[in-house]
């Protein structure tokens, strides 16, 4: 969705839509983590590490799925451990096996509620901007490439080959890398391409139209810095621009993006 005014336009949905749409958001309601903590900690080399997690609203009697994701010394590949659920305590837990030769761990957690319908992320905590590729932030998407598809060809600056998310108590972050570096141009912007990623909270179920669940976070390359970085909001029947909420850095091929927590979006939902 590209804007070529002040605002974004509005869409149609198609009748019924609606009604469904708020069924829906009402019926699914996502795992929600509330606490997990790690024992040893900090994490000792050689020595398992023990995962407890609680979430809300567990049925004892058909529990979601929930997965440890982790990785060693910046590595940024992940590996995954499968969570126990203990009727009697409430609890799930998981065992990492730390290497002994480990210098540091990094882990996040995922739940699936147990029709699959939706799921949790509780992403790695984020510690500076602009971060670096060992930097613990959670994948979204697995890589994967238009130059694997004999049939497509694609815009190398646009196949976007990997992206991932992290939050501090502040802000979210998110980072997509393309195939081939974002370049800045001279031709006329309107015609340019753009890169942005859409944040949905599904936790507004109260809200009819789903687009007004949605902030759009927006770059275009530009030659000019000034509004090349803006998120779109929803207000009332427009779509409005602001720049002063979101931070973007480019860096070759990585295009990273700092947004403030913005209401009514909420980070339980963020990732839901």
């Amino acid at each position: 969705m590209c804007a070529r005014t002040n605002a974004l336009q509005r869409q149609l949905l198609p009748t019924g839509f609606y009604y469904l749409n708020y069924k829906i958001q009402t019926r699914l309601q996502a795992p929600e983590v509330t606490d997990a903590t790690a024992s040893p900690d900090p994490a000792r080399p050689g020595q398992p590490l023990r995962m407890t997690m609680r979430l809300d609203n567990v049925d004892p009697a058909d529990p979601p799925m929930l997965t440890v994701f982790f990785s060693f010394d910046g590595a940024t590949s992940w590996r995954a451990a499968s969570a126990e659920f203990n009727a009697e305590d409430k609890a799930f837990t998981a065992f990492v096996p730390v290497p002994a030769d480990a210098g540091s761990v990094q882990w996040f957690v995922r739940a699936v509620s147990a029709d699959d319908n939706t799921y949790t992320e509780i992403p790695c905590a984020v510690a500076h901007f602009p971060f670096e590729k060992s930097d613990c932030l959670a994948p979204l998407s697995s890589e994967t490439t238009y130059a694997d598809y004999e049939d497509f060809s694609a815009e190398p600056s646009l196949d976007i080959v990997s992206t991932r998310a992290g939050y501090d108590d502040r802000f979210l972050y998110f980072e997509m890398e393309t195939a081939a570096p974002v370049t800045y141009d001279k031709r006329d912007r309107l015609s340019m391409y753009s890169y942005y990623i859409g944040i949905y909270d599904p936790g507004a179920w109260t809200r009819l139209d789903p687009m007004d669940n949605v902030a759009f976070l927006f770059y275009t390359p530009w030659v000019f810095a000034k509004n090349s970085c803006v998120i779109y909001r929803r207000m009332g029947k427009y779509w409005e621009p602001d720049a002063d909420s979101v931070t973007c850095h480019l860096d070759g091929n990585r295009l990273m993006f700092r947004a403030e927590k913005l209401a009514p979006f909420r980070l339980r939902d963020l990732y839901t």
